[in-house]
């Protein structure tokens, strides 16, 4: 076994040394070639001169890695966070209702059509609308004429219609029959008030001549008495004449206090006169102004009425595209508030949102440069979208809870997994749909995968990476 080895090494040792001699070093002569197979061996290993490249290997391999840890202490790669989401529209897409329970007349569109600002969409029908409308429009008019009559009373002014319509037609005649009424009473107070005025004047007269009729009764009772006195006249003469004076002053008394009488009920016929005035004008005015709230009120409605019959025609708002419509068809009943179309205007700007995983979330900062890559626009063969980070949800989501619960809308879900996630929205740098890469236009609703860069780091960094977690988590104990 021994000699094998030694014969072994002796042929690679030859090879070596003609190796060698091509490549310009010293090369055995066959003479030492012979002597020295007759040689002893170990000899023979410690007279062989040793190849200069078997000497260097170790130098040129460690060089290499002092190398290659240099460059990769220099080399930087970005650090990014990858999620999915899609490009949306600044703001919500329209959405067409029906404002109350209806039916559905025509639908004017399908999803995909383009729609320009004002093109009728969908056609409700205007039954209920417009008896509603002519109803609450029909007591406008009515609660209207109403009121200027009213006024009219109120302030003593001549009730001049409008438009001459029935209901102006009958509040004029109502205003002439009340007036006529109301001047009636009037007369009716100012004629008792004038009687009655004469009657107490003419109590005040009668009053003149008794009191001329009492001087006379007290000159003949006083000529009575002294006829009497002096034996001439007899007592009962001056009797006669006492009564007579006491009856003249019996009759002025009765008379004044039925002047006294007739005054009073003439001052109060005249404030009844006037409380008659004034509880025609407060009743006037109280029913002017419940008029005029209930006007208020059903002018209220009119506008409401007037709004239900315009929204029997849906119309776009917005040029935009139909991207989705109800299951529907004409004749149709719809609920109250139900959505009949979508429409995804195209006057906005366009943005993307997306979904990150919540590890990644606390290196991102707004501001942050995002690159987009549209999933219907293969990015190696037409690019990618830049954008830059303009706002991150506080809450997370979670893909295994219902929509309803969190909102959570977002494409190609299973590609999150089961983490909770942080809604990202992105601005997109000087972009806009007319600037799109032909020949597909980016539009609302195509998926995206977005690009956070969150930092820069060496590749030497990258390497030692699985060092420094293993030596972090293997010193302790769990």
């Amino acid at each position: 076994m021994t000699d094998l080895l030694i014969r072994l090494r002796a042929r690679i040792s030859a090879w070596l040394g003609q190796r060698a001699g091509l490549l310009g070093g010293p090369q055995l002569q066959p003479a030492d070639t012979v002597a020295d197979m007759f040689g002893s061996p170990v000899a023979e290993i410690e007279d062989e001169e040793p190849n200069r490249w078997l000497v260097r290997t170790g130098s040129v391999a460690a060089a290499m890695l002092l190398a290659v840890l240099g460059v990769s202490a220099i080399i930087e790669i970005d650090v990014v966070a990858s999620g999915t989401g899609e490009i949306v529209m600044a703001g919500s897409p329209e959405t067409l209702q029906a404002m109350e329970r209806s039916i559905v007349r025509s639908i004017h569109a399908k999803p995909g059509d383009a729609v320009r600002k004002g093109d009728v969409i969908v056609t409700l029908d205007p039954t209920f609308a417009r008896a509603d409308l002519n109803a609450v429009s029909q007591r406008q008019h009515y609660l209207a004429s109403l009121s200027n009559r009213l006024s009219a009373e109120a302030s003593a002014l001549e009730f001049e219609p409008r438009d001459g319509g029935e209901y102006d037609v009958l509040q004029a005649r109502i205003f002439k029959e009340r007036q006529g009424a109301f001047q009636a009473k009037l007369r009716w107070f100012d004629e008792d008030i004038a009687s009655l005025h004469k009657a107490a004047a003419s109590q005040r007269t009668n009053l003149d001549y008794l009191a001329q009729q009492r001087a006379i009764a007290g000159e003949v009772e006083a000529m009575r008495e002294g006829l009497y006195r002096a034996k001439v006249g007899s007592r009962l003469m001056l009797l006669d004449a006492q009564n007579l004076r006491l009856k003249t002053e019996k009759e002025i008394a009765e008379a004044t206090a039925r002047a006294n009488q007739l005054h009073h009920a003439a001052a109060a016929r005249e404030a009844e006169r006037q409380t008659y005035i004034e509880e025609w004008r407060r009743d006037i005015l109280e029913e002017l102004a419940r008029v005029k709230e209930e006007l208020t009120r059903v002018s209220e409605e009119v506008g409401k009425s007037q709004r239900r019959n315009a929204l029997v025609e849906l119309r776009a708002t917005n040029d935009g595209v139909i991207s989705e419509t109800a299951a529907v068809s004409e004749g149709s009943i719809v609920r109250e508030a139900e959505a009949l179309v979508t429409i995804m205007p195209t006057n906005r700007k366009l943005m993307a949102e997306a979904y990150l995983k919540a590890q990644h979330v606390g290196l991102t900062r707004i501001g942050d440069e995002v690159t987009i890559k549209v999933d219907a626009l293969p990015y190696q063969r037409f690019g990618t979208l830049k954008g830059r980070l303009n706002w991150i949800s506080e809450t997370t989501y979670s893909p295994q809870v219902g929509a309803e619960k969190t909102a959570l809308q977002t494409p190609n879900r299973a590609r999150l997994g089961g983490e909770a996630l942080h809604r990202i929205r992105i601005d997109l740098d000087a972009f806009s749909p007319a600037q799109a890469p032909a020949p597909i236009k980016v539009a609302p609703g195509m998926t995206i995968v977005a690009d956070v860069k969150l930092k820069t780091r060496s590749v030497l960094g990258l390497l030692f990476d699985p060092l420094r977690r293993g030596l972090n988590e293997s010193l302790r104990e769990p």
